[in-house]
């Protein structure tokens, strides 16, 4: 994997042309626009289609409910991918992991509100963005449509600070149902990194040294419980976990600084040319199954993310 600090800068430095200005002042804005418009149609789709499944089993209803899924997020792909100049650099277990579909959970690294995002970048080249389900802070919730959809999808609602163990088993148990394919997301970080926020690291690195844990560098300590639970609910019905560490172009100064990394606006004024994602693939049975090992496990793949 590619140190933080060897990240390469340079493709960050192109002319500003007439072209990119209009593309990114007007195309770019619209297209955005586009796409929370056609939400309420989807809904509406997907809502039919709930009623009429009713009746169904839940791992039928889940074909169909991942079948729309495939259809809206792809149209948000066509987006980042196509309008934002944005160049996705694959590295590590990549080619093996796009070789065929998997059930995966998916640890990854959080420092961007568009992380979710790069889950769809790499799972749509698996043909698996409909398996794509999250945990993910309750506060989304109230969002319209979409708070109640993820929901209803497979995602798994969880308080920052107030972990409910109880809550996180409700979800969990839907999704063992054996026909029902997932990719669980998760980022055991739990809050994006963001190295100008002091007071929070100084919180990571506090629990790091008291837990006798290396203290990282550029994530914050990783929680382990969400995790694990999910490991102990899915283990039978997964194939891998997939450590995936992203690194944003312009999260990197040319002096190999750390900064911010891009939000949303970033993608809309096309200022983040190049995301890099290392993928590393590992099979099930070498993923330990005793909360403590697993605990220290989770962290040396954070140990490793932060070289």
């Amino acid at each position: 994997m590619r140190p933080w600090s060897n990240m390469s800068t340079s493709w960050q430095q192109r002319p500003h042309r007439a072209k990119e200005i209009i593309e990114s002042t007007v195309v770019v804005p619209a297209v955005a626009m586009c796409l929370v418009a056609v939400a309420p149609h989807y809904f509406i789709a997907w809502l039919t289609w709930r009623g009429l499944s009713s009746i169904l089993p839940d791992w039928l209803y889940q074909k169909g409910d991942d079948f729309c899924y495939v259809i809206y997020q792809t149209y948000v792909l066509f987006f980042f991918e196509h309008f934002t100049g944005t160049k996705f650099i694959f590295d590590g277990d990549a080619e093996f992991a796009f070789r065929k579909k998997e059930k995966v959970l998916y640890l990854a690294n959080h420092q961007s509100a568009v992380d979710w995002v790069l889950s769809n970048v790499v799972a749509v080249r698996q043909g698996s963005i409909g398996h794509l389900r999250y945990v993910m802070k309750s506060s989304l919730q109230i969002i319209p449509l979409y708070g109640y959809y993820f929901y209803q999808h497979g995602c798994i609602y969880v308080r920052r600070g107030q972990f409910s163990q109880e809550k996180m088993l409700t979800g969990l148990q839907y999704l063992q149902n054996p026909a029902i394919t997932s990719w669980l997301v998760v980022f055991p970080e739990g809050t994006r990194f963001n190295p100008e926020c002091r007071t929070l690291i100084e919180k990571s690195e506090k629990i790091a040294k008291d837990a006798g844990l290396p203290v990282l560098k550029h994530h914050l300590t990783p929680k382990h419980r969400g995790s694990f639970m999910a490991l102990q609910a899915l283990h039978k019905n997964l194939d891998a976990v997939y450590n995936i560490t992203a690194v944003y172009g312009s999260s990197v100064t040319p002096d190999g600084r750390r900064v911010q990394a891009p939000q949303l606006t970033g993608f809309f004024n096309k200022s983040c040319q190049w995301v890099y994602v290392h993928i590393e693939r590992v099979p099930m049975q070498e993923v330990p199954l005793e909360e403590e090992k697993f605990r220290h496990w989770m962290h040396e793949c954070f140990v490793h993310r932060d070289r």
